[in-house]
């Protein structure tokens, strides 16, 4: 059904892929794009001294954000970790429970059937020495 096509599924995979490779050597900053030169990466930007300062400033600020926001981070993830460790606490201590309400219906269904099976041969007992 789909082998009747050709070869063309190779020609149009071949394009695809030169023109990924092309794009991605466009993005690259080193290599010019179909012979249009980038600017160079070790160009350097003259700044005032006021300039310098106020980004200094920002830089700082963008650190300590940064740093806020991992420690906020980190918090985050032990809260999360504690509740994790709380809830699996009280699944284990209700098993607990669970497991001695079961144990101990099943020692009085064993008793009640025990009780059951007495009377029914005290009753059949009396039955028969009645007669």
């Amino acid at each position: 059904m789909y082998y009747n096509r050709g070869p063309r599924r190779l020609v149009w995979f071949f394009l695809g892929g030169v023109a990924a490779t092309l794009w991605i050597k466009g993005k690259d900053k080193d290599h010019p794009f179909f012979g249009c030169p980038t600017p160079s990466a070790h160009t350097s930007i003259r700044m005032s001294d006021e300039d310098k300062q106020r980004w200094l400033e920002g830089r700082a600020h963008i650190s300590h954000l940064g740093a806020k926001a991992s420690d906020t981070a980190v918090d985050i993830s032990e809260a999360a970790l504690d509740g994790m460790l709380v809830t699996i606490n009280v699944v284990k201590k209700g098993r607990d429970l669970l497991n001695f309400v079961h144990n101990s219906l099943t020692m009085q269904s064993t008793s009640l059937q025990r009780l059951k099976n007495q009377l029914l041969l005290f009753d059949l007992g009396h039955y028969f020495s009645a007669s």
